[in-house]
């Protein structure tokens, strides 16, 4: 009797045994996946702790993977650094740094970070490398990518495709620009001015300031730090948004896709180029930027123009903090975000695909990667997640790398239906489908490009910052450069592109 009894506990105690070995294998049976960021930064993680391309540690990274594996998804996410490409170029220049090598380092960032880990997975979606990630359509009908799309209105996926391929899943904010004219609001309070916005919509940035300048004949910086405005506020690339496109966005550069003809154009031969060039020097040469003025430093310019990346319908209770009254020039379009994607060589690319979704449909996912840790980085209050620490969040949403800001908790500054609303938004919006024209950016054109981007840039800074006793002398200069750096052959190979361009 005792020892069936024995033996009885021996078996359970071997099926028990049995099982924690089962169980043991399961959690060892989970792949790693290798995800870069760019920005460890926002995720509280501090500079000194960063190395290129090597593993970051967040405490809300080790609750991302037992959130996966609460999803079924048998993955454990390392996350890496990626250095971005300014600290690049400034390793590559070691003198300093150049726009020029920027440039060339951001258009083979993805290229570079294979080299040094086949290994990666996933990364910040690059479209000047788009061909480095791996096409998603023949995923879209797994549960995952369905859920996906169900997370991100159509709208978003449809204007982030390239050249009709989807390689990134975008994330949830509101890819949607506009230029607009802005105003220092305590100063139209304190000089009691009133800003007609209808009427301010038809101006000229010229006309604007020839309106303002009464305010300032007798003295170039106001009464509680103002001046009128800095020609380094006034981007005529903004200002330009809705019939031109930059060939290159986020640099400083004056090719353009003019939308409505298709055609690559040269900004220097632009005459609504030129009229700025001309601006920049009339606000220097007769200090409207009040750069002659003691206690310029600390002042604020009145008028700027800048690029609205979200839509004031989507706005929640007004922040006076920013002190800023932007009045849309209209014409706001859709236009490409920023996502992750999947690299083409991944080893576990059915996998990884599969942790990217989740990260979009996912609402823990997604409030863990844009909030932090629930009670130590935010708290709820009022259906709003408050952070302990606010630095990139708006009414825009979050720029961290992951997570779906739809889906998340609304901060402060957002409307808490935003989802509702982002949705009844974009039904009435058109996405610009020549917006999604990416060249193909080789290493001979790529080179050639960064170079012409350093002559405009430098040129540019010039003209805001300097007199230039004789404008048309100095943009002929300008001309021979860009001629000397290649522009003729980029423009004519980058129409080429745009000929065979459909979308």
């Amino acid at each position: 009797m005792m020892k069936r009894k024995r033996n009885r506990i021996l078996a359970v105690l071997f099926l028990a045994a049995v099982g924690m070995v089962f169980v043991f294998a399961n959690i060892q049976k989970k792949t790693e996946i290798v995800w870069y960021l760019s920005d460890p930064e926002y995720f509280g993680i501090d500079r000194e702790d960063m190395q290129p391309y090597q593993e970051v540690y967040a405490k809300r990274f080790d609750l991302f993977n037992k959130r996966l594996g609460k999803l079924g998804i048998a993955a454990k996410v390392v996350f890496k650094y990626l250095p971005d490409s300014y600290e690049a170029a400034a390793e590559e220049e070691e003198g300093g740094f150049r726009l020029e090598q920027e440039l060339i380092c951001s258009g083979e960032a993805i290229q570079t970070l294979l080299q040094n880990d086949p290994d990666a997975d996933i990364a910040q979606f690059s479209s000047m490398e788009y061909d480095r990630f791996l096409p998603l359509d023949s995923y879209m009908e797994s549960e995952g990518m369905q859920r996906a799309q169900a997370a991100i209105p159509q709208e978003i996926w449809d204007v982030n495709r390239i050249n009709g391929t989807t390689y990134q899943i975008p994330r949830g904010n509101v890819c949607v620009k506009e230029a607009a004219y802005c105003f220092r609001k305590s100063f139209l309070d304190q000089y009691r001015v009133d800003l007609d916005e209808e009427k301010i919509k038809k101006m000229t940035p010229e006309e604007v300031i020839q309106w303002l300048l009464p305010y300032f004949e007798e003295e170039r910086l106001l009464e509680g730090g103002y001046y009128l405005t800095n020609a380094a506020y006034l981007d005529f690339s903004d200002y330009l948004l809705g019939e031109y496109m930059p060939v290159l966005e986020g640099t400083t550069n004056n090719l353009y896709v003019h939308m409505r003809e298709k055609k690559i154009e040269d900004g220097f031969s632009m005459q609504r180029i030129k009229d700025a060039f001309a601006l920049y020097q009339y606000i220097y040469e007769n200090n409207l930027d009040a750069h002659d003025s003691p206690g310029s430093l600390s002042a604020r310019p009145v008028f700027t123009i800048q690029n609205m990346p979200g839509l004031k319908q989507l706005q929640g209770s007004y922040d006076d903090a920013e002190d800023i009254v932007s009045v849309p020039l209209g014409n706001p379009f859709l236009t490409r975000s920023l996502g992750n994607g999947v690299f083409s060589g991944s080893k576990h690319k059915e996998l990884a695909v599969q942790v990217l979704a989740a990260s979009v449909y996912d609402e823990e996912l997604s409030n863990l990667m844009i909030y932090g840790v629930p009670e130590e980085d935010y708290v709820l209050s009022n259906g709003y997640a408050v952070g302990k620490q606010q630095g990139t969040l708006s009414y825009m949403g979050t720029f961290g790398a992951i997570g779906n800001n739809l889906i998340a908790y609304p901060n402060e500054s957002e409307t808490p239906d935003k989802e509702e609303r982002t949705r009844n938004l974009f039904h009435e919006m058109q996405p610009d489908l020549y917006r999604n024209f990416v060249p193909d950016w080789d290493e001979e054109l790529l080179k050639q490009m960064s170079r012409l981007a350093a002559v405009y840039q430098e040129a540019v800074r010039t003209l805001q910052s300097s007199e230039v006793p004789d404008l048309e002398a100095f943009l002929a200069l300008q001309q021979e450069k860009l001629e000397e750096a290649g522009r003729d052959d980029v423009m004519h190979k980058l129409q080429e592109q745009l000929d065979g361009w459909e979308e």
